[in-house]
């Protein structure tokens, strides 16, 4: 039940993402609203539970990009391992401690969009247009970052307190 419920948060975060926000005003080179989700599912979630979703995010963006296939899942899967990594050593619910980490996802995934681009050889942009996108992500994700995070937090643990209750009645 609870994939279903993060499948369709999902599929309304990569909608909100491709069609709503490029034609809000200051909002078109905002980040990739996918990250906070596996940050909430690396954090939250046990690995059995957050590690297939990884994976099936990261299929999904593949798909809907024009990026080189397996770009967003290597994206994801470094995500994953750094905040599994940053959560060992460090008492993540801090809300500034958060913005880094969403910061950091954000910065991982475009140092490997950068990286791929300039591997294939493509003429994607010119490196001052690149510098400023990168900037302007990572000062929405600074702001809006730990914002989500809370909410998704939230959001998810109410949800899921509503299934167990009724599944609870059901059985009782």
């Amino acid at each position: 039940m609870i994939y279903c419920i993060y499948i369709a948060i999902s599929i309304s975060l990569v909608i909100l993402q491709t069609t709503v926000l490029p034609n809000i005003p200051l909002t078109g080179e905002f980040y990739d609203l996918l990250i906070p989700l596996m940050i909430y599912l690396t954090l939250y979630r046990p690995p059995h539970e957050s590690l297939p979703f990884v994976f099936f995010l990261g299929l999904l963006m593949d798909n809907l990009s024009g990026t080189p296939f397996g770009l967003y899942l290597t994206t994801y899967l470094w995500i994953y391992i750094g905040v599994k990594m940053v959560a060992s050593y460090l008492r993540v619910g801090n809300r500034l401690l958060m913005a880094f980490i969403v910061c950091g996802g954000v910065l991982v995934q475009n140092i490997l969009i950068i990286g791929s681009a300039l591997v294939m050889e493509s003429a994607w942009m010119p490196p001052a247009d690149a510098a400023r996108i990168v900037i302007s992500q990572l000062l929405w994700a600074l702001v809006t970052g730990p914002l989500m995070l809370v909410g998704l937090k939230n959001t998810l643990g109410r949800l899921e307190t509503m299934i167990s209750q009724l599944f609870e009645k059901g059985l009782s």
